[in-house]
């Protein structure tokens, strides 16, 4: 489940200019594709453009009480296994899933506005899915709007990124990830320093950085990467496939390591090792992606992941 934050929004401030230049404009293209890297923001600004749209940005409005709760009858967002109530569980988005759309768009606006249709993950659409909303992009009801997020555009089929206006996000500042950070309560100067050096400008990772389970996984890593331990044991696999994005947050921190080895071999002029540490920072991004697209065992993604370390 989606929770329906972000009154107000730390960054992207080119992607919200355009957004707002369209809708003063009176010319709002029926369909955006939101796309950066994982936990950037992007349905966080989703969220947003749906409250300025549906007029719910008066925290003290029935309206907002109504967005808050999720229970805004022109509001309706989409994510993988949302059609079964699994949530996180499922990785694709199917046909089910993209039902009630076609609900909401059969009736008038329940508050004599716009319907606003949040699809969080385009890039995990199965073919039955992305096929059943083509057809809603392609003859767009009056005043609707359709966001559709996803970390990689290009797995979005062409004939949907065709008839979406694109925004792209761009990494936060790291003054704006300190606002970030302080504003949900962490303010213990050097821990800040650290997530945002390891966050890169993605909130939502910092945030998943603070988390309990992080340390564990980090302490992993450096292990695989310092050759302590060779291998991923069977056991240490379950549990990160088992934790809430533990696979996710695995994957982010082999990537980080990956890529610090090929620049730190590239500016010692060893491109050899620069070009074979690139080469298996694309197998595990692809890695990555066909576990969560296909819903793969993550306990063995993650051997599988961990392997690659010893590739370097």
């Amino acid at each position: 489940m989606i929770k329906n934050r972000a009154r107000d929004i730390i960054g992207h401030d080119a992607a919200i200019q355009q957004f707002e230049a369209a809708r003063q404009s009176g010319r709002l293209h029926h369909a955006w594709l939101i796309t950066g890297t994982p936990q950037i923001g992007k349905t966080t600004l989703a969220l947003f453009f749906a409250r300025i749209l549906l007029n719910a940005t008066d925290p003290k409005s029935p309206i907002s009480h109504r967005f808050e709760a999720g229970t805004h009858g022109d509001l309706l967002v989409i994510t993988r296994g949302a059609s079964t109530g699994k949530g996180g569980e499922s990785q694709t988005i199917v046909a089910a899933d993209i039902k009630p759309i076609q609900q909401l768009l059969h009736h008038t606006a329940a508050e004599g506005g716009w319907r606003v249709v949040i699809v969080a993950g385009g890039d995990l659409l199965n073919n039955f899915a992305a096929n059943a909303l083509l057809k809603l992009l392609e003859e767009p009801p009056e005043k609707t709007v359709f966001f559709i997020t996803a970390d990689n555009a290009a797995a979005v089929i062409p004939t949907i990124r065709s008839r979406c206006h694109k925004l792209f996000l761009h990494p936060l500042q790291d003054a704006d990830m300190q606002v970030f950070l302080a504003r949900h309560q962490l303010t213990d100067p050097d821990m800040n320093q650290r997530l945002i050096s390891q966050a890169k400008g993605r909130p939502g990772y910092a945030l998943e950085l603070a988390s309990r389970h992080y340390e564990d996984l980090t302490q992993i890593v450096e292990e695989l990467a310092s050759g302590a331990s060779h291998a991923l044991s069977p056991a240490q696999a379950e549990r990160i496939a088992k934790e809430e994005r533990g696979f996710s947050t695995f994957c982010d921190l082999l990537q980080e390591h990956i890529r610090d080895a090929a620049l730190t071999s590239s500016h010692k002029g060893d491109q050899s090792a620069a070009n074979r540490a690139a080469e298996i920072y694309q197998k595990l991004i692809y890695l990555r992606h066909e576990t969560d697209r296909f819903n793969l065992d993550r306990t063995l993604a993650a051997l599988k992941a961990a392997a690659m370390i010893g590739r370097l």
